[in-house]
This record gives C-alpha cells, structure tokens and sequence, in this order.
C-alpha cells in the first residue's frame, strides 16, 4: 500500500468520528485481555486471549492507543504543513533550495536556512 493511499485512510477513518481524546492500553493483571480505553475511562475496544504472545500483544495495544485521533490528526496537520512550506519554498526558490543540511557535505543555502527558519515557526506555533 502506498504512503498516500495510508493517509487517506487514516483521514477517512477520522472523519467517522472515533472516540476523541487521548487513549491508554489497559491491560488485565494475568496479561491476557487488553483493552482501550478513553482518558476519561470509557471503553473503546476489548479483547481476550491475546493472539501473539503476551510481550508483543501489550506492545500492540500501546500502539493502538498511541496512535489515537488527537494524535493522528496532530500528525496529519503536521504533513499538511509541512507539504505547504516544501511547496512554496519550491516555488519561490526552485530545487535548488534543497541542500545536504548538516551532513558535512556542505552549508545550507539562503533558501535552505529560510526553510529551517519556517520550520522553526511551525514548531513555535505547535508548542503554543
């Protein structure tokens, strides 16, 4: 499956309307059952008799309830940004503004340190 075709599935599976918020694994004190459940400790999915052994069924279920909606939007706002800024620095400075940043092959240009500053402000704005 395509990066593109992955990403329009998780943007179709936002809009359906998931449980919101934060998620968290929970997993029964004999380690067989996971669930997940919402941050405020509404039940989202349970299971029993996990299918892989115990250590890579709980790491399953904290997969699952880290990549909860807040997350995957979060994310998927972060790419639509950040395919905003490469547009326009392409736009505005042609391929040539892509240059080997910090790798010791040589200095970023003018418009490669433009770009580092707007993702700086990208992430400036986030943190707020």
């Amino acid at each position: 499956m395509s990066t593109s075709t992955s990403i329009e599935r998780l943007r179709e599976a936002l809009k359906k309307g998931p449980t919101p918020g934060i998620w968290k694994a929970q997993i029964s004190q004999q380690g067989r059952a996971c669930g997940i459940v919402s941050e405020t400790g509404e039940g989202i999915v349970n299971w029993n008799g996990l299918a892989k052994p115990k250590t890579e069924g709980h790491a399953n279920a904290d997969l699952i309830a880290a990549a909860n909606p807040t997350t995957i939007r979060a994310l998927l706002d972060e790419l639509d940004a950040l395919r905003a800024a490469l547009a326009a620095l392409v736009e505005n400075e042609g391929l040539d503004a892509f240059v080997h940043l910090d790798s010791g092959i040589g200095t970023a240009s003018a418009s490669g340190k433009r770009w580092l500053a707007a993702r700086a402000a990208i992430n400036t704005k986030e943190a707020k």
